[in-house]
């Protein structure tokens, strides 16, 4: 079983504390310098060397542009967000009621039927309401500041537009959460480290996902295999987004041919995507699917995964690393993190990723 230590649990709490990012009206958010001030996510190391912070900022909010852009492209389809609250003289139990109350809402007017909660979205007089369309929503508090709340929820883009049309929503900031944004700092250098040998008790890559708010119990090990290979799969007139590369804007910028400095990190995912998923030599990354092992682990929303890389080629560990940053783009998992625990799991039954058809 995967035992998160009380750091490991505080780090997941940090890593959205304060993070307002852009809402969808004006794309404005907080700076990367304001993100990363006593957090651990990698969105320094993805925005940084060699570029200067105001090259870096104008890079950061073109990205999120983008996740909007994407977003608007599947208006309906669920996405991980972070909402911050910053209504005066609110508490945050308050704050927590006034934007379920706006989801709720919102859900309503854009047709969107959200038949998903969970016990702190659970709302008294909306289940004793006769009202029809009312529905509720996922919503968990992540951190209470002394000027703001912020919380991680599920909604569609069309729900967002519509949330962020109301009166109610001019203290409410609607961000997505990226793939920068779900990777706790270091957590590609020490992936890294554990390929090249540094840690000889962990001689293989292991990561721990978190589910987002509004996956349920039916996300199965299964789905989330399946899910994987979706992403890693060559893209086809019949599936024009389940190619990884299609979604990551790390790839798209490198490819765009802009004559723009661009940080290191953007270049790593580019090649090792180039070496994997898009190598077509390595037909579709199989051979490193039949590397790869899932685990449900005891805790509720997580789940582990464990890559034998041993005596493992070039183009499967690239292609490992077009894994991870699939990963990062699906919206079904809101935290990638390294596990570190010596237990394999054995005790749970694994699914070898390779087996699942597609």
């Amino acid at each position: 079983m995967m035992v998160l230590s009380p750091l490991s649990k505080l780090i997941f709490i940090q890593i959205f504390i304060g993070t307002s990012l852009a809402s969808q009206r004006t794309l404005v958010g907080q700076t990367i310098d304001e993100l990363s001030k006593g957090f651990y996510l990698e969105i320094q190391n993805d925005y940084g060397y060699p570029l200067n912070e105001v090259e870096a900022e104008s890079l950061w909010l073109e990205t999120k542009e983008f996740h909007w852009a994407s977003m608007k492209k599947r208006p309906t389809e669920l996405f991980p967000f972070l909402v911050c609250s910053s209504q005066p003289d609110s508490s945050t139990y308050k704050q927590q009621r006034s934007i379920t109350k706006l989801l709720e809402r919102s859900a309503s007017v854009s047709g969107q039927k959200v038949s998903y909660f969970n016990p702190y979205s659970s709302s008294r007089d909306v289940e004793n309401s006769n009202s029809i369309g009312i529905s509720k929503v996922s919503i968990e508090p992540m951190i209470t500041r002394a000027d703001s709340s912020c919380f991680l929820t599920s909604m569609s883009y069309n729900m967002a537009v519509s949330a962020s049309e109301y009166p109610e929503s001019q203290y409410v900031l609607f961000n997505p959460l990226t793939p920068s944004m779900k990777m706790l700092q270091g957590t590609i250098d020490t992936l890294s480290s554990v390929l090249e040998g540094s840690y000889s008790d962990i001689p293989n890559p292991r990561l721990a996902l978190r589910t987002c708010p509004h996956v349920t119990a039916g996300y199965t090990k299964n789905v989330l295999a399946k899910n994987i290979v979706t992403f890693l799969h060559h893209r086809t007139p019949a599936s024009s987004k389940s190619h990884v590369t299609k979604s990551s804007f790390f790839h798209r910028k490198m490819d765009s041919q802009d004559t723009a400095i661009l940080p290191d990190r953007f270049k790593f995912w580019h090649d090792k995507l180039e070496a994997g998923v898009e190598n077509t030599t390595t037909d579709s990354c199989k051979s490193l699917l039949d590397r790869v092992k899932i685990t449900k682990s005891d805790e509720v929303h997580w789940f582990n995964i464990d890559v034998d890389l041993q005596n493992s080629s070039e183009s499967e560990r690239s292609c490992f690393w077009s894994m991870v940053a699939a990963i990062g783009e699906m919206s079904s998992i809101c935290q990638v993190e390294i596990n570190f625990s010596i237990d394999t799991e054995q005790s749970h039954e694994s699914i070898t990723i390779g087996t699942i058809q597609t």
